[in-house]
């Protein structure tokens, strides 16, 4: 069926305590646009940010504590335009995976729940367990929470797999960017779940 075909997928999820930021990126993405999705990955900044946007994130925590020749000015600035520019990309995508191990950052937790405020649907990977039962409540309900909330990539990439074959029911109104393409309102996902 190919339902994510064309679709926008945001990648969340720490950077600046993680070394594994850019190894699951890099492989979710490779997988994602096998299937044709559009990913985008907050480590990517666009090219017209500040230079000291594209450093490496380590290289902050250095200048907060003192440790490098850029500034805390410099860096509060450069967070402020890529928090800026990371929530607008979050408002401008269709959905969102989110790598969640124990030890994440604010700046996950703001896009994740800023997801969920509009109705976007927002798939997880907690490989230590799930951190928060705030967010539990906030992301998913009783029946659908093992549709939400995966504790390894290979089940997360298997039911993203089988979203985009059609192989599960899934609520058109929380997916509605899949259930309405365009003109088209030929809805392949069945009837809605209100929560």
């Amino acid at each position: 069926m190919n339902l994510l075909k064309d679709t926008r997928c945001y990648l969340a999820g720490p950077v600046e305590h993680d070394k594994k930021a850019t190894s699951w990126r890099y492989d979710v993405a490779l997988f994602l646009s096998g299937i044709g999705v559009k990913v985008y990955d907050p480590l990517k900044k666009p090219p017209w940010l500040d230079e000291i946007c594209h450093l490496e994130p380590s290289i902050y925590r250095k200048a907060m504590g003192g440790e490098s020749s850029i500034t805390t000015e410099q860096v509060i600035e450069a967070n402020h335009m890529m928090r800026v520019a990371d929530l607008r990309i979050v408002h401008a995508v269709d959905w969102l995976i989110c790598y969640l191990p124990l030890g994440f950052t604010a700046g996950t937790f703001e896009e994740v729940y800023e997801a969920i405020r509009v109705g976007k649907p927002v798939l997880f990977c907690c490989p230590d367990g799930i951190p928060s039962t705030w967010l539990l409540a906030a992301a998913a309900t009783v029946d659908t929470y093992k549709e939400c909330f995966f504790d390894g990539w290979d089940l997360l990439k298997r039911h993203v797999a089988l979203i985009d074959s059609g192989g599960i029911n899934l609520d058109p109104v929380k997916w509605i960017f899949l259930a309405w393409r365009s003109e088209d309102w030929n809805n392949p996902l069945g009837t809605p779940k209100w929560r």
